[in-house]
């Protein structure tokens, strides 16, 4: 645990590993996919998701510093980023858009429209466009598989996913890696 502790979660995995360093101390990186704090209409999850809680200070129950986590959603995930950026009764009925659940969880800001809010330390969020997944569904919330994301099993890659690119799995898993290793504990205490 010395060299770090990296974490990844997928959806409601996404949402564990984001409060995971709240849990384990030991965690130092987390790649989180198809995450945000607005699920549904009648969840609001924002006071353990959102990277600031109300009164503007640093969440404690988020735990992880905003450059230990990365953070990628889909364009038209359904869940976690209806509309992206514009608001649209059909899908984004009570809730936030995308892009104001990426800056709300992840604690980065960046310019209206921008898809890619990626730092150059490669923490921070990057939505995928419809275009950068290249599925006849669009980047939905499984933008990474190859078909929908039920009924159908998704265990095929989108090979957009598996290509070389910023959003790619390669590169987020190098960060992860990377990310782990730099914010590594010191000394770990409590086993071998």
């Amino acid at each position: 645990c010395s060299r770090g502790v990296a974490v990844h979660g997928f959806s409601q995995g996404a949402q564990l590993v984001a409060l995971a360093k709240h849990f384990a101390p030991e965690v130092s990186a987390a790649l989180v996919q198809g995450h945000g704090d607005n699920p549904l209409p009648i969840s609001d999850l924002s006071e353990c998701m959102d990277y600031f809680d109300s009164n503007g200070q640093r969440n404690a129950v988020h735990g992880l510093d905003r450059k230990q986590v990365r953070s990628l959603v889909g364009e038209h995930d359904s869940t976690f980023s209806c509309c992206y950026d514009q608001p649209d009764p059909k899908c984004c009925w009570h809730k936030r858009t995308g892009r104001q659940q990426q800056i709300a969880t992840t604690g980065y800001t960046c310019a209206a429209g921008e898809y890619d809010c990626l730092q150059t330390d490669g923490s921070g969020w990057y939505i995928v466009s419809d275009a950068d997944a290249n599925k006849s569904l669009g980047a939905n919330h499984c933008f990474a598989w190859s078909g929908a994301c039920l009924p159908q099993p998704h265990d095929e890659w989108n090979p957009q996913y598996v290509r070389d690119c910023k959003w790619c799995l390669d590169s987020n898993l190098k960060w992860l890696h990377s990310a782990a290793r730099r914010f590594a504990s010191a000394v770990w205490v409590g086993g071998v």
